[in-house]
């Protein structure tokens, strides 16, 4: 978990103009996966807080590969932070050194785990929509897949 903008890189930081970090791309190119980031985070920096779905972007010829985003935006987060993670079923060495390479760079980070079941709770399709209260307001997350 770290804000979304750790999986962005401006290489001018007096330009608007910004790309997938290096670090997320290496990711993407082992996973041989490529999502639609700028998408992605345009729209999280547009959605009002306390909305925000779970995104998984599934690699078309191997199902059990893949990168999941849950850009819900909680209300007293002041940083943008996201869940994200991914699975493969191949490079496994190579994509866990690139995973600890990208959190160890992030500056704003909160956890970072390895494991078969780390995404399990977010990949559940039974478990949508989930209903996220706060206070008197209730959002209904959607996991949303998508094949690449």
């Amino acid at each position: 978990m770290a804000p979304l903008s750790e999986l962005a890189y401006w290489p001018d930081e007096d330009a608007a103009e910004y790309l997938v970090h290096p670090n997320f791309q290496n990711i993407m190119d082992a996973l041989d996966i490529t999502i639609p980031f700028h998408d992605i985070y345009e729209y999280a920096l547009e959605q009002p807080v306390h909305t925000g779905h779970v995104l998984k972007y599934v690699h078309k010829d191997q199902p059990g590969t893949y990168i999941i985003l849950d850009t819900y935006q909680d209300p007293i987060d002041q940083l943008g932070m996201v869940q994200f993670g991914w699975r493969a079923t191949h490079n496994h060495k190579l994509i866990q050194q690139l995973s600890r390479k990208l959190y160890d760079e992030c500056e704003h980070k909160v956890f970072y785990h390895e494991g078969q079941s780390v995404l399990y709770k977010l990949t559940r399709p039974e478990q949508y929509p989930l209903t996220l209260r706060y206070g008197d307001r209730i959002f209904q997350q959607e996991l949303k897949i998508y094949q690449v």
